[in-house]
C-alpha cells in the first residue's frame, strides 16, 4: 500500500482550502435537499383523500379508494426525506 501524505492543516495551504471548499459543497449541494416534517405530508396527503392504513415500525402507509398500489413513506424522527414528499406530490397529481 502506498503511504498518504498526512493533511496540512495550515490554512493559507491549497491542500486545505481545496479541503473546506469540498466540504461546503456536501454540505450546500441543491441535491441533497432537507427533511420535511411528517405532519406536513400527512395533512397534504389526507386532503387529496388518502387515509393512514397502517404502520410497521417507521413505513407509514397511506390507501385511497381507486388506487390500485399504497404509499409507503419512511418516517425517522417525525421527519421525511423530501424524495418521498415528492412521490406524494406526483401520486396526488
Amino acid at each position: 500500500m502506498f503511504a498518504r501524505k498526512p493533511l496540512d492543516h495550515n490554512p493559507t495551504s491549497l491542500q486545505h482550502k481545496n479541503l473546506l471548499k469540498s466540504c461546503i459543497h456536501l454540505r450546500y449541494t441543491p441535491f441533497m435537499p432537507s427533511p420535511v416534517r411528517f405532519a406536513k405530508v400527512r395533512k397534504y396527503l389526507e386532503g387529496h383523500g388518502w387515509t393512514l392504513d397502517r404502520i410497521n415500525g417507521s413505513h407509514h402507509t397511506f390507501t385511497r379508494p381507486g388506487e390500485l398500489r399504497p404509499l409507503v413513506i419512511p418516517v425517522h424522527h417525525g421527519k421525511v426525506d423530501a424524495i418521498y414528499e415528492k412521490q406524494a406530490r406526483k401520486r396526488c397529481e
